[in-house]
């Protein structure tokens, strides 16, 4: 006999539309279910079915009202119906019970996104992403808010495996432009057009930033010269050496401020 194993087998699968069909099934038999109620009603929102979901993830809140998972899920099918105001009311119901749920926490920032009340979006995303740094939808709301509230940031994604000790391939990234102070040590984003990436093979690259400079008598300073190395626990990637002269064609485009995911 198929029971919620299955289903849950079926959702991980990405069959929701079998998994929602026998956890149908499996509630006529067992209607105050946690875990069929809660799952029913996520099949149903990611079915774009919202309104059924709000119904039945009503339940599962009024039969167990300590259970933070079903008040975000709750809250999210709110949202698909444009009532934010309820949606939100059941993100922060789940943050009492749960303050560190990383999933009312990020929806809550998205609400607050919307109506661009950064200062409490970046809060919540913040948090959300130092609880769950691999979640997706996290890093890109957090760097979306960045980008909205505090201008001179912007979010990129980092190709290659030159810098994979601390950026990891395809890792999305959170930048600051044209960043001001020393360099010495920090990763940043540069173009030079003798620079041919060994990932990209473009004028653009992301490495450590080192100096040698020269101090004169007068007590100014010059570029000896510019290394950019790379960090990486792969071969064949040798650092990028630039004379005084060619330094001074080198653009500091942004540093280095977050690895998002």
């Amino acid at each position: 006999m198929k029971d919620i194993n299955y289903a849950l087998m079926l959702i991980k699968a990405n069959k929701l539309d079998g998994a929602r069909d026998l956890l149908e099934e499996l509630l006529q038999t067992d209607p105050r279910d946690k875990d069929i109620l809660y799952n029913l009603g996520m099949c149903y929102s990611e079915l774009g079915e919202p309104v059924k979901a709000v119904n039945i993830l009503f339940e599962c809140v009024r039969y167990y009202p300590h259970y933070a998972n079903a008040y975000v899920a709750l809250g999210f099918a709110h949202s698909m119906l444009a009532e934010d105001e309820k949606a939100k009311e059941n993100f922060l119901r789940a943050l009492e019970i749960d303050p560190s749920n990383p999933y009312a926490l990020r929806n809550l920032g998205g609400l607050y996104g919307k109506t661009k009340d950064y200062e409490k979006a970046l809060a919540c995303f913040e948090k959300s992403y130092s609880i769950n740094p691999e979640d997706q939808h996290t890093a890109y709301g957090l760097g979306y808010t960045y980008f909205h509230h505090r201008r001179g940031l912007f979010v990129a994604q980092v190709v290659g495996e030159s810098m994979n000790r601390r950026i990891p391939n395809g890792a999305w990234c959170l930048f600051r432009l044209k960043p001001a102070g020393t360099r010495q040590g920090k990763v940043v984003l540069v173009q030079h057009r003798d620079i041919a990436d060994t990932d990209t093979g473009g004028h653009y690259t992301v490495k450590v930033y080192e100096s040698t400079k020269e101090i004169r008598p007068d007590g100014s300073w010059r570029h000896v010269s510019i290394i950019l190395r790379s960090d990486t626990t792969a071969p064949g990637y040798k650092p990028f050496v630039l004379s005084e002269e060619q330094g001074d064609d080198l653009k500091v485009i942004a540093e280095l401020v977050a690895v998002l995911s």
